[in-house]
């Protein structure tokens, strides 16, 4: 038995399979086990693509008798995919995709914009150019401040590259408390690189440029304009 955070991936090269659960963490590989020494196999043969769901193990006669009867709902997601249909995804990636469905639903907030008679159609609050890392969180520490909490689901190195609309003065590297600051320089096009070490986790700070104010002096010859932040 293996115990899971969130999903499993299997994949034999050209065809990807992910299962992802909220509520059964304990899986098993290829067959059952019968759970007493030597752990037999209860199946006739072994099913190597099979992955079977433990809800739960504990069938001791003693203070957990099987019979004890209750009603749960289990969740699970279940994602499929092909290098045909995307040569660049991996397992893995599909496996996040599919997990976020019960793991990190969507959230509706309701925020305010300026007024404009043709609102864009699509806009994106924050963008990461690599599919293994996950976004964490989002939170306000301060005015004028974001802080983005990622994690590398990688088994290598890698710099993911940050894209935000908004202006950013400065941007911090940190780790998800905020201690052991160090500035991190942006790139031509305005990315923010991250260095993410194997499996691990990083956080940045971003300090947002104030915006920009405009103020009007009216005179004889008509109003004169002067922005500044």
């Amino acid at each position: 038995m293996r115990a899971i955070r969130r999903w499993i991936s299997l994949s034999d090269g050209s065809c990807h399979a992910a299962l992802a659960t909220a509520d059964a963490p304990l899986i098993q590989l290829g067959g059952i086990a019968i759970p007493y020494v030597p752990y037999p196999q209860s199946l006739p043969q072994e099913e190597p693509a099979t992955v079977f769901s433990w809800v739960h193990n504990n069938i001791w006669d003693t203070n957990f008798p099987a019979q004890q009867a209750f009603d749960h709902v289990f969740r699970y997601s279940v994602g499929f995919g092909t290098t045909a249909e995307n040569p660049t995804v991996h397992a893995d990636e599909l496996a996040i995709r599919v997990a976020a469905v019960t793991g990190h639903p969507l959230v509706s907030v309701r925020a305010r914009a300026g007024d404009s008679s043709e609102p864009p159609a699509r806009t994106q609050f924050l963008t990461l150019d690599d599919s293994r890392i996950r976004l964490v969180g989002v939170t306000v520490p301060g005015d004028g401040r974001l802080m983005v909490r990622v994690q590398s689901l990688a088994d290598t190195p890698v710099t993911c590259r940050l894209r935000t609309p908004f202006a950013v003065a400065r941007a911090v590297r940190t780790n998800y408390l905020g201690l052991a600051p160090s500035d991190i320089s942006q790139d031509a096009d305005r990315t923010i690189p991250v260095d993410i070490p194997p499996i691990g986790t990083a956080a940045v700070v971003l300090h947002l440029a104030p915006p920009q104010r405009c103020s009007r002096a009216w005179g004889t010859t008509g109003a004169d304009q002067e922005c500044g932040s």
